[in-house]
């Protein structure tokens, strides 16, 4: 077993202060950071932007967990393919530099000391958006959006059903212990729909009744309801 294959334990990484800024720590080591995260649509490799970063001393690389060959729909990665359908990515050669597992190849073919960030968004692969249309957000103007309601109960069931499949995998990997972190983005690069349109409330159904839940379990009556709003006119009920 050669030193890119070694397993080893899994690594401590934190951000502690250092020298007056927030710095991260490797095993309790200050490790400073320069990353580069390469592009990652089909027909980008960008192995010739991360030869060069190389070239440059840079060995921490911030991946995403790419898109699954097959459908190429930005958000349905290899881990989920399909609405209840798990995965895994494929390893043809590093060369190739497509894959997650090919990517870090690549790099530690080059880099030994290479450490990696990963980052994925919580997004459901697209024929889990045709499946469920009723957990999608719904705009003011009543139009259903691209995108999960925060309130979804479904989505987040079966998120934390990918999040599992997807960091155990990783995790099962020689190079597990080279992961400084993960990094989840909601939907749009962190935000929502919604608010690029200069909009905020969700008016799904699963919105409404996680609404109603909440309101009813802050406000024990209507008379407390009332008065904390000042509208003597709303009530618990629907």
């Amino acid at each position: 077993m050669n030193a890119l294959s070694a397993m080893q334990p899994l690594g401590n990484y934190t951000v502690q202060p250092y020298k007056g800024r927030p710095v991260l720590f490797e095993n309790d080591q200050p490790r400073p950071i320069v990353m580069y995260s390469p592009g990652d649509a089909f027909g980008n490799v960008a192995k010739g932007d991360v030869d060069r970063f190389l070239a440059a001393g840079v060995d921490n690389f911030y991946f995403w967990v790419g898109r699954d060959e097959k459908e190429q729909n930005i958000f349905t990665t290899p881990w989920w393919r399909d609405v209840d359908q798990l995965g895994e990515p494929e390893f043809r050669s590093a060369d190739r530099f497509i894959s997650l597992p090919e990517k870090v190849a690549y790099v530690l073919q080059r880099n030994q000391e290479a450490r990696f960030l990963v980052r994925f968004y919580d997004h459901p692969p697209k024929s889990w958006k045709t499946a469920h249309p009723e957990d999608l957000a719904v705009d003011e103007y009543g139009n259903a959006l691209d995108e999960v309601s925060l309130a979804s109960e479904r989505f987040a069931a079966d998120h934390r059903r990918f999040l599992q499949h997807l960091v155990g995998w990783i995790e099962r990997q020689p190079w597990a212990w080279r992961v400084m972190g993960y990094l989840t983005c909601h939907d749009y690069e962190g935000t929502t729909l919604n608010s690029i349109k200069g909009m905020i409330f969700d008016y799904s159904e699963p919105m409404q009744r996680a609404y109603r839940k909440f309101i009813t379990e802050k406000y024990r009556t209507d008379a407390e309801l009332q008065k904390a709003w000042g509208n003597t006119a709303i009530t618990r009920d629907p």
